[in-house]
């Protein structure tokens, strides 16, 4: 680990994860309590950012703020400027809010006697460049003890047991010349058989052709070295007719690759004209993140936490 700058309320390192051998930006944060020197704490995280945005990124600690109302439970209502606050930062820098597993509250002033006070200000944020290198990860809220904050534990490599995704039709596929051949013949196969079956039918045929299918990723790899090495040539050599049918293919391609980011982000509009997938990217990776089950509660107020637990909660 390499410590680029520090401070009283903030440890910014380059650290290196040896499972993998892969460097990630860490940021240990202790805000503000009296939230006078926030905006300078923030900056600093900032650069920070700006100067390694193409690493993974963690920011984890005792943030001192709340993203949400509910985040908070007790006398005294939630302060909306300094959540609207804290929600641009997180915003601004790229930052996805990992979730968590254990207890909601991680900070409690302890006042058993009368109404105590519960808020969540413990967190780990991470980049999409974190969630794309460790997809795994996971946040643990650990037991409260002695301190008046729950220990937070972030897991780069958690295990979860694959399952078995369910059959999605992909609106790209409409795009491909044989996709309508491959719906015909399998509708006319099963053309005796109740609706039901034959849709099942028809989705058992389109797997089977996608898996046939190289991905729009590797087509795209492919069509550039093609390019590439027809450029590597003489200009007198060059076949500019199959360049430019490359470049058609090749355009025909980031077509569907857009169209099977935008499904998967289940956004509704898209600025005209301009490719966005890496915004798409990242609005995956929040759903995919949000959708995930961490723990349930059983009836008896403990928490199942791991895959097998899960699965077997009433």
């Amino acid at each position: 680990m390499t410590v680029v700058q520090h401070s009283p309320n903030y440890i910014l390192a380059v650290c290196t994860n040896h499972v993998d051998n892969k460097q990630f930006g860490l940021a240990c944060v202790y805000g503000d309590p009296h939230h006078v020197n926030s905006a300078s704490i923030w900056d600093d995280v900032h650069h920070f950012v700006v100067d390694n945005r193409t690493v993974p990124i963690l920011c984890t600690g005792d943030l001192d703020d709340i993203m949400y109302p509910y985040e908070k439970s007790g006398p005294g209502r939630p302060d909306l400027s300094r959540i609207n606050a804290f929600c641009d930062y997180v915003k601004q820098y790229g930052f996805i809010d990992l979730g968590y597993s254990g207890p909601a509250y991680t900070w409690t002033n302890k006042r058993r006697h009368t109404m105590p006070t519960f808020e969540r200000l413990d967190r780990s944020l991470a980049n999409a460049e974190w969630c794309a290198a460790y997809p795994q990860s996971v946040v643990l809220h650990l037991p409260m003890i002695h301190s008046d904050h729950s220990p937070i534990l972030t897991i780069l490599h958690s295990s979860h047991r694959k399952t078995n995704k369910p059959f999605r039709f992909e609106n790209w596929w409409i795009m491909e010349q044989e996709f309508a051949d491959i719906a015909k013949s399998s509708w006319t196969k099963s053309n005796l058989r109740p609706f039901h079956e034959k849709t099942k039918y028809l989705a058992h045929d389109l797997r089977k052709w996608r898996k046939k299918k190289p991905k729009l990723t590797d087509q795209l790899a492919t069509i550039e070295e093609q390019i590439r090495l027809e450029q590597l040539k003489q200009p007198a050599d060059q076949d500019l007719i199959l360049q430019q049918q490359l470049s058609d293919q090749h355009e025909q391609i980031l077509l569907k690759d857009e169209e099977f980011h935008r499904q998967r982000a289940k956004k509704k509009w898209a600025i005209q004209g301009d490719r966005n997938t890496q915004y798409f990217h990242q609005a995956i990776v929040k759903r995919t993140r949000r959708n995930r089950i961490n723990y349930l509660q059983n009836q008896d107020g403990t928490h199942a936490t791991t895959q097998e637990q899960i699965a077997q909660t009433l």
